[in-house]
């Protein structure tokens, strides 16, 4: 019996201390396990705030390059604006040396008429009326 007895407390007592060794063990894990779900936690902050810095700096990012987009469209197209002032201003040029050289060329056609008009000797038109007259009063007398 007293074997027993001792058998029994050396049994509680194994018992007793797997118990503790168990609750030790378990104590560790849970600080293990805390450690790890704070080792998470920072991490996750980490990872969002790195995540909100790249979208910032994707923001800004895509910003300048809006900007530069729209600079360098604004460019071509006062580029585009003052190349088609420059060829406008040269076709009013060439539409005005056109209506010039129209009406030269109308008064230059109006002066030789003029001239050619103007260069027969009236004495030589009025000869040739007067011997024509003259012909015809001939030949008009003569029939007669």
């Amino acid at each position: 019996e007293e074997e027993q007895m001792r058998k029994k407390e050396e049994f509680e007592t194994e018992m007793v201390r797997k118990r503790h060794d168990l609750e030790e063990e378990l104590s560790e894990r849970r600080q293990s396990l805390e450690a790890m779900e704070a080792s998470l936690a920072k991490e996750k902050e980490d990872f969002e705030r790195q995540k909100e810095e790249e979208k910032v700096e994707m923001d800004l990012e895509f910003r300048e390059r809006r900007e530069a987009f729209d600079a360098d469209l604004a460019r071509q197209r006062d580029e585009a604006l003052m190349e088609i002032e420059a060829d406008r201003a040269d076709i009013e040029s060439k539409q005005q040396e056109l209506k010039t050289s129209l009406s030269n060329f109308h008064i230059k056609r109006q002066r030789e008429t003029m001239a050619d008009l103007l260069s027969r000797p009236w004495r030589q038109d009025q000869e040739a009326v007067s011997a024509a007259f003259s012909k015809w009063v001939r030949v008009t007398m003569f029939e007669n």
